[in-house]
């Protein structure tokens, strides 16, 4: 049985710094990893023992690095025979040198000897598909395939109306599903239309994740890019508590505000907004804070989604989106979820366009290099069992 190819997506590698201040982190970031590295969380590190009473309070910071030489390759699927006996000649040997070599030590990224990476998860090797050694295509049509997999039914009546899916159909399972992963690529693409711009809001019910977002992005921003970055939390009727924020703007040296009128703007300065949860259930909310945001020319507007919703729920989350404005969208949970099929119906042609892409302790903020990689591997290996 032909072992199934499997998408180059390396888990990037990941260290602990310990830095006096923010300018500091910053500094040692931009010379270590460039703008290529991502924080995943920073919080005030206490000495331990009797050093704590005359050491001053540091930062903690863990960091995310891409393996130099990672390229992203699309799922692909199994070669015939002849390939693979072609590729096995020209596989390196054992004993060239790997990328993980190249990196820098973490003795030298922190210099401090007592940092250590943290534990990097290792690689689950995906199912074998079934062996088709004919090119005549199965019993199972790709339109059933598809629907087994947890397609949205009205997405797969779309497809089929295309007319690219007379070929597909007429077509082995095979090359039925690598020209519609290739349709598939085109839609998704079609969608990234643009990146948000330096004031952006982040939109969404209750416990989707909105903080994890925000202070991943704020901390970014700050530590990998250096910028100037202000806060600022709108509130209605009910407050919008800040006990967390207020705390995580204090150790990455954020400015927070609740009041538009202290927001101090310039050119440099990037704003980040967070607004309470808000559902149709209460329809006062979302016109409120609409106009909020339209008084405060936020055009950037994230639509943040749980993967964990059902396609249900993730679709009324898309009405909040149109009342509100949404101009881009983001997944949270992404670690958590095990079948990612019913994502497609969000992300193709119509879609808003993907950013700040949250999965275990890697995030990307340019969601579309890294996210379609990510969903074919999850959602066209289990096809191919069935």
């Amino acid at each position: 049985m032909q072992e199934p190819a499997s998408p180059t997506v390396q888990e990037p590698r990941v260290f602990r710094l310990i830095v006096a201040n923010a300018s500091e982190a910053v500094q040692l970031i931009q010379k270590k990893f460039g703008t290529h590295a991502t924080v995943q969380s920073v919080k005030q590190h206490q000495p331990k023992g009797v050093s704590k009473l005359w050491s001053n309070p540091k930062l903690e910071i863990i960091v995310s690095v891409p393996r130099q030489g990672e390229v992203k390759a699309p799922f692909q699927l199994p070669p015939s025979p002849e390939s693979e006996s072609e590729e096995a000649t020209k596989k390196p040997k054992p004993s060239e040198t790997s990328d993980e070599a190249a990196m820098p030590d973490i003795e030298e990224v922190t210099q401090s000897g007592r940092d250590t990476p943290v534990n990097e998860p290792k690689d689950t090797p995906e199912p074998e598909p079934p062996n088709e050694s004919d090119g005549t295509a199965t019993s199972i049509s790709i339109e059933e395939l598809l629907l087994q997999s947890g397609f949205d039914k009205t997405l797969v009546q779309r497809l089929k109306n295309l007319p690219q899916w007379t070929s597909i159909r007429q077509r082995s399972t095979k090359q039925g599903l690598t020209e519609l992963i290739s349709l598939l690529r085109a839609e998704f693409s079609a969608a990234q239309t643009e990146q948000p711009g330096p004031h952006v809001a982040f939109i969404g019910t209750p416990g989707v994740g909105k903080s994890t977002v925000l202070q991943k992005t704020i901390a970014n921003r700050i530590f990998v890019h250096g910028k100037q970055v202000q806060v600022l939390k709108l509130d209605d009727e009910d407050p919008n508590p800040d006990d967390l924020l207020t705390v995580f703007c204090e150790v990455v040296g954020a400015r927070l505000v609740r009041d538009p009128n202290d927001l101090q703007l310039g050119k440099s300065t990037e704003i980040y907004v967070d607004l309470p949860g808000v559902t149709l259930q209460h329809p006062e909310r979302i016109r409120h804070f609409k106009s909020a945001l339209d008084e405060l020319k936020i055009q950037s507007r994230v639509l943040v989604m749980n993967s964990l919703y059902d396609a249900h729920s993730l679709t009324r989350s898309y009405e909040i989106a149109r009342h509100m404005g949404v101009t881009h969208q983001t997944f949270t949970h992404l670690d958590e979820l095990e079948h990612w099929a019913k994502l497609w119906k969000f992300v193709l042609t119509g879609s808003y366009p993907l950013i700040f892409i949250n999965t275990g302790m890697s995030t990307a903020t340019h969601a579309s290099e890294s996210f379609l990689p990510l969903l074919i591997s999850k959602t066209f290996p289990k096809i191919l069992l069935n």
